[in-house]
């Protein structure tokens, strides 16, 4: 009995650490690149060919190299959308991390009534509770010539089951300001991960604050969410009419990603 109790206890044990390991996105989620020396092996990816991301020279800065990111319209889909993008693991919830990035608009980076979205903090779903993909916790957007925040959260335990179309969330957005191209623009996210209101999240562009709120930042998951950035079009997929452009590119550089004390969220620089 006790031999057949143990053999049950390190199968669960086996496909609880399977089960983790497919889905929470193992792996590092601090960084530091400056893309000098290309890539960080230490990125994953979704791209739909591999000349879809590149380092090129700095269109502004002498001597200095940027990642720069193409999608075109008729790109192959990736996970049933247009994308480019490279992330990181999944972090804590009740951690606080530093996410510091720059990036740069070419000047032919017309405006579009569809969203551009840069950067992404997404949340992975708890899927052994029949939990299903929802939006992003918090998403960095570019629409009609405008920066823009998505930020969603929620307290529900399972907040979108697998069969449903609408989840149990609660949202806003936030216009950061005009799109200007051919600048580059240097970002600071301060964020405490909680989906209660001891969450924390501070803004910074270009040195100053922008946006500074304690609230819940996340959703109610057993892991808190990841960090991607690149260039994901879902109208493209999802609504083509919407977009009226054919071509994205966009420039990042010097990405950090930082865990740092909660006191250091709100901490003026």
């Amino acid at each position: 009995m006790k031999r057949a109790i143990t053999g049950c206890a390190i199968l669960l044990a086996v496909v609880v650490g399977v089960y983790f390991a497919a889905f929470y996105r193992p792996g590092p989620v601090e960084i530091r690149d400056d893309f000098e020396k290309g890539f960080s092996p230490l990125w994953s990816w979704e791209r739909p060919h591999e000349d879809a991301a590149r380092i090129l020279p700095d269109p502004v800065r002498p001597g200095n190299h940027a990642a720069v990111f193409f999608l075109n319209r008729n790109d192959p889909l990736v996970h049933d959308a247009k994308r480019v993008e490279m992330g990181l693991g999944c972090v804590g919830l009740g951690e606080a991390y530093r996410y510091a990035f720059e990036t740069y608009l070419p000047n032919d980076y017309a405006p579009d009534p569809s969203g551009d979205n840069i950067v992404q903090w997404h949340d992975m779903p708890d899927f052994v509770l029949g939990e299903s993909w929802r939006s992003p916790s918090l998403k960095l957007m570019i629409r009609d010539g405008r920066w823009v925040l998505s930020h969603r959260w929620s307290s529900a335990k399972v907040n979108r089951f697998l069969w449903e179309k609408e989840a149990r969330d609660t949202g806003e957005e936030i216009d950061l300001g005009h799109a200007e191209t051919g600048n580059w623009v240097r970002w600071e996210f301060r964020v405490l991960w909680a989906w209660d209101t001891g969450g924390r999240l501070q803004i910074l562009r270009d040195g100053q604050s922008v946006y500074r709120k304690q609230m819940p930042t996340a959703y109610r998951d057993w892991r808190g969410p990841y960090f991607k950035m690149g260039m994901y079009k879902p109208d493209w997929s999802g609504n083509p009419g919407l977009s009226s452009v054919n071509e994205r590119h966009i420039y990042f550089d010097n990405v950090e990603v930082k865990r740092i004390p909660a006191a250091e969220v709100f901490a003026d620089k």
